[in-house]
């Protein structure tokens, strides 16, 4: 819990860097980026001092084609940048080059661990979450548009132990990016595979209620 200048309090989730591929599933990829879907406001965190001699610049455009890639409507977020460890040497030369690169982001050089500028910052960003467009309750949550996707949603076919499996990549996306031990995500899981259509196709090729179903190599219960 964050409490900003003008008093008013908010949580941040603070999601560990990115790296390249992480839309495709690299790393931790998808464990981070199903939870920055659930955000309302997005801070980078960009370190202007790297110790292995990275570029910040490229590191800011590595965290912003893997949001697009994951979900480009990640990007239509307000996005705010810290640019972080302001006291050591160089800092400043690339903090110019970051704002020559992306001059629409609104930066904050902040030190995080002198604790300078931080109030500019949590102030900036209690302003752009009241500015922000509500997150939908749990019930309503669901950002993609499978039927717009060019890709075949899911197919089904039938293993030799006579058991249904369902698979495909749009699915597969889905199945990556629900966490099975909380009850919340399971719910909506199975929403979105009835958006999909998995049930009636299921359905129609004569699954009943109670009979197993493997989804992405996962076995579930048909329930109707």
């Amino acid at each position: 819990m964050v409490q900003a200048p003008d008093g008013k309090n908010f949580v941040v989730a603070d999601m560990p860097g990115l790296i390249k591929g992480a839309s495709e599933g690299t790393g931790l990829g998808y464990q981070f980026l199903r939870h920055i879907e659930r955000t309302r406001v997005l801070i980078h965190v960009v370190d202007m001092a790297p110790m292995d001699g990275s570029d910040p610049v490229e590191a800011v455009k590595i965290i912003l084609d893997e949001l697009e890639a994951y979900n480009p409507d990640l990007l239509k977020l307000p996005r705010l940048i810290a640019a972080n460890k302001m006291d050591l040497p160089d800092a400043e030369a690339n903090l110019n080059a970051l704002k020559k690169a992306y001059p629409d982001l609104k930066i904050f050089p902040i030190s995080a661990y002198q604790k300078d500028n931080l109030e500019p910052l949590l102030f900036e960003t209690s302003k752009r979450l009241d500015e922000a467009k509500q997150v939908p309750k749990d019930d309503d949550y669901y950002y993609y548009k499978y039927e717009e996707s060019l890709e075949i949603p899911f197919e089904i076919t039938r293993g030799d132990d006579g058991i249904y499996d369902v698979f495909g990549g749009e699915l597969e996306r889905i199945f990556k990016m629900t966490v099975f031990e909380q009850d919340q995500a399971v719910r909506r899981f199975s929403r979105q595979l009835k958006r999909l259509g998995v049930d009636q196709a299921l359905r129609d090729r004569g699954v009943n209620h109670g009979d197993t179903v493997r989804i992405c190599g996962a076995e579930f219960d048909f329930k109707d």
